[in-house]
């Protein structure tokens, strides 16, 4: 089922990001992969980079497609994938990634992309944390729940991955707690404490 598409023939029904600055994207790309995204380096060294999100935000997609290149193409009937490959666009995003993944395994993969590249590494600066980079990481890992019985709205992030909650908490506060059923965090913020 797969089909590929671009921004050309997709019409942007007023995405906020098309107001964003430079640097407030390069935020949000860096949430968005740590939440989503997947830098894949193959068997032959090749370099690759993956996003993939619910089919209904393909807009998503196909404005990072208008900005850093790539293709956008329809996954499954519920999902469609972001994917940059060719060298130039890799390290267009690499240079505007680097030093704003938050997370222990993407900033793994970082390094070694930063490597390949020629590229030095830039460790992370906790102040990145910020409402840029949290809406890339809650557009990927986030849901919004409207509980009628009590009048609550509840913000809910999930992630495999605990460290990255710590810095969260100490930002915006939430209650964490572990998920047995697919062993990771959920962070809830709520309307009513």
């Amino acid at each position: 089922m797969k089909k590929n598409l671009s921004a050309g023939n997709f019409r942007n029904k007023g995405s906020s990001e098309t107001t964003r600055t430079n640097s407030d994207f390069n935020l949000y790309i860096a949430g968005l992969i740590d939440g989503d995204g997947c830098l894949n380096i193959s068997n032959k060294g090749y370099l690759s980079c993956e996003l993939v999100l619910h089919l209904k935000e393909m807009n998503t997609l196909l404005y990072i497609q208008t900005i850093l290149g790539g293709s956008v193409s329809i996954k499954t009937e519920k999902s469609c994938r972001w994917r940059l490959h060719k060298n130039e666009g890799i390290k267009d995003l690499i240079n505007r990634i680097n030093g704003k993944l938050l997370t222990k395994n993407k900033k793994e993969k970082l390094k070694l992309f930063c490597e390949k590249l020629n590229i030095l590494y830039i460790e992370e600066d906790f102040s990145l944390l910020t409402n840029s980079w949290f809406s890339g990481f809650f557009d990927a890992e986030g849901s919004i729940n409207y509980n009628t019985k009590n009048n609550n709205i509840v913000f809910t992030v999930s992630q495999k991955e605990e460290d990255i909650f710590h810095k969260i908490i100490l930002e915006f506060n939430g209650k964490k707690y572990f998920e047995k059923s697919w062993k990771g965090f959920c962070l809830h913020f709520s309307t009513k404490s």
